[in-house]
């Protein structure tokens, strides 16, 4: 995740290329934003949360990890989870447009092509997708 919230690309690719990795292998982070409540998330969540958007919309991190063989469309859509009720639960493809202020996000190259692979949006998932509503 290094290279990831460094844009460096040339290290992602020598890394994705190591036998055994998973880009959709979660990680536990302490989040300020969440009253240091746990979040659960992935590198693709990961890398939605932290993209540069201001820089121009480079895609070449997510191509990165959505080409590589263990992106398979429940990690491209899987759900990070929060453990406070005011964090909503979201797949990376909800991450990253909560992000970009761009207000017709249909337009942003990142989102066209995430979608292009199978992305969704929490609300665009079927009943069986989702999680357990919480306790």
């Amino acid at each position: 995740m290094i290279c990831i919230a460094f844009n460096r690309r040339e290290e992602l690719r020598y890394l994705l290329s190591l036998p055994g990795i998973n880009v959709g292998e979660r990680k536990m982070r302490t989040d300020r934003d969440t009253r240091n409540g746990v979040i659960a998330e992935n590198s693709l969540h990961f890398l939605c949360r932290n993209a540069r958007v201001q820089e121009g919309y480079d895609i070449s991190l997510f191509k990165l990890l959505f080409e590589h063989s263990t992106c398979t469309p429940n990690i491209m859509n899987s759900i990070h989870r929060s453990d406070q009720r005011h964090i909503p639960d979201r797949t990376p493809l909800d991450v990253f447009m909560a992000r970009t202020m761009d207000p017709d996000n249909l337009k942003n190259p990142i989102i066209a092509y995430l979608k292009s692979k199978g992305a969704k949006r929490i609300s665009e998932l079927s009943a069986d997708q989702l999680p357990q509503p919480r306790s």
